[in-house]
């Protein structure tokens, strides 16, 4: 028999997965026993349990059972125990209430930035912050208040370097560049650079 034909016939014998559920129970939840007597389970499925649900979950494997005397002695396999938990788990994801579709799922991305691009991230901030305008002039002038004039190229490749992670746009007005924090890099300065 086929796996898809043979998974089939299981779920379709409702009697032979409560009578798992119930072994299981019995088992792993209750803990009072890893057997059960068939007059035992009868009572608790009212008297429904067949021969032949009992055969079909022997031959898949789910239950083994044994007859002694006159009655017949069950109890679940691991195969049988995984089965009912994985069948639990399909249950609560198919009962499971919708999300509301209003809510939005937001990923969190976060970059890695050399020290001297969140310094420049940060100055920025607090420039634009003051109502100024950040310009590469006062930037460098924040991060490198003696050395000013030596290092307008450094903090210029740095800017190249944030501007290419999309943090900061850069525009030319008269010869003076001034740097504007995009939203991403707004949210950067807010999650990711301790003030």
């Amino acid at each position: 028999m086929k796996q898809e034909a043979m998974l089939f016939e299981v779920l379709k014998d409702r009697i032979g997965v409560n009578m798992l559920k119930i072994l299981y129970d019995n088992e792993y939840v209750m803990k009072t026993s890893h057997t059960m007597q068939l007059y035992r389970l009868n009572a608790a499925l009212s008297n429904t349990v067949t021969l032949s649900n009992i055969l079909r979950m022997e031959s898949i494997g789910l239950v083994t059972a044994e007859k002694i005397e006159d009655t017949f002695i069950l109890s679940i396999t691991s195969k049988g125990k995984k089965f009912i938990e994985q069948l639990t788990e399909l249950k609560q994801l198919i009962e499971a209430k919708p999300k509301s579709t209003t809510t939005r799922k937001y990923f969190t991305v976060e970059y890695e930035i050399s020290e001297i691009g969140k310094k420049i991230l940060l100055n920025c901030q607090k420039i634009q912050e003051k109502g100024q305008k950040a310009t590469l002039k006062k930037l460098t002038n924040k991060l490198f208040p003696k050395e000013k004039t030596k290092k307008v190229s450094y903090v210029s490749k740095q800017l190249k370097e944030v501007e290419e992670l999309k943090l900061i746009e850069k525009n030319e007005k008269n010869k003076t560049i001034e740097i504007v924090l995009t939203d991403s890099g707004k949210r950067v300065v807010k999650n990711q650079i301790i003030v």
